[in-house]
């Protein structure tokens, strides 16, 4: 069995610290065939062990192609969960056809590792017509953010390619949902009168929960969670998604900005992003609740979030670190 043969890996030491971060990854099980080729043939270095497990936990983000090549967007996650970007390019076709027309451009060639979306983003502006290649695969969690790009470079024609070619719906892509009218239009109203008023009304409840009633704070996470909706309302002059349990942001900033929202009275420990729904949020704010006050951890554009944060596509998740979340530079609240 690969889990016998990987712990015997693990007492061996060298081979072992390769394994651990594979499995902290959840990439145990694609490294199956490496494994059982290794003790097979008993001459698989330490090196070759971990040059196979960080292919194998190379993943395609996004791949586009034309006729005469393609662009592929590679994100490679290390053992603590964080993902590097590198982008590939493939053009042996296209430079054969051109007759050597490209002298100083090799067929393929790779570009350096960046640890950030936007920076990835930036690696595809070297190729300013990117977005009218075809899509030949997306990485689920960031097909939105792929289209809203599209969308800005090259207007909806382009972008509603992208997502009959995906198979993303407009409504998904503006985290529109299937609420009632009667719901939507009673926390529209909300929104604009008694925001002030419920969060003063859900602050005394919590309080009363934890110092009268000697609650755990985090026990009363759900508390935590909608009082936080409320704080993070009133400091952005904003209102509350028109959907209760709106899929992927909760408060709509003056700007027009969606928010993320996620309140914990944790002091460690880290917040859950969800995967299939961050690309709905253009922002996030991460909220702390300490002896009966709020204040603000985090708050600023989602992606720089969840560049930092470990990221776990078989569970559809992040995991942001509070620690880390304190680390990094916040918007300025208006």
């Amino acid at each position: 069995m690969l889990a016998a043969k990987c712990l015997r890996c693990f007492r061996e030491g060298v081979r072992g610290r390769v394994f651990q971060g594979i499995e902290r990854s959840g990439y145990f099980d694609q490294l199956s065939a490496l494994c059982r080729k290794a003790h097979s043939l008993h001459r698989t270095s330490a090196v070759e062990f971990k040059l196979a497990a960080q292919k194998s936990m190379r993943e395609i983000i996004l791949e586009l192609g034309a006729e005469g090549g393609s662009i592929t967007l590679y994100g490679t996650r290390g053992s603590d969960g964080l993902r590097k970007y590198h982008l590939a390019r493939n053009s042996v076709a296209l430079h054969d056809q051109l007759q050597g027309d490209l002298p100083d451009e090799e067929p393929t060639s790779e570009s350096k590792k960046v640890g950030s979306l936007a920076k990835a983003m930036a690696l595809l502006g070297n190729y300013p017509s990117w977005y009218k290649l075809v899509p030949l695969e997306v990485h689920q969690d960031f097909a939105n953010r792929f289209i809203q790009e599209v969308s800005k470079l090259g207007g909806q024609a382009y972008a509603a390619r992208w997502r009959e070619r995906l198979g993303v719906s407009p409504s998904r892509l503006e985290g529109k949902s299937k609420g009632n009218s009667r719901s939507s239009g009673l926390l529209e109203q909300m929104a604009a009168t008694k925001v002030r008023t419920l969060y003063e009304r859900y602050l005394e409840l919590v309080r009363l929960e934890v110092e009268e009633f000697g609650v755990k704070a985090t026990e009363v996470r759900h508390l935590i969670g909608r009082l936080g909706e409320f704080y993070c309302a009133l400091a952005v002059e904003g209102s509350l998604a028109s959907t209760a349990n709106q899929h992927g942001f909760d408060v709509i900033a003056k700007s027009g900005r969606k928010i993320s929202v996620k309140a914990t009275a944790q002091k460690t420990g880290f917040v859950a992003i969800s995967s299939s729904t961050a690309g709905l949020a253009d922002d996030l704010m991460v909220i702390g609740y300490d002896a009966g006050e709020l204040s603000v951890i985090f708050y600023g554009d989602i992606q720089l979030a969840l560049d930092a944060a470990r990221h776990y596509p078989e569970k559809l998740k992040y995991e942001l670190d509070i620690s880390t979340a304190r680390s990094l530079v916040s918007a300025p609240l208006p």
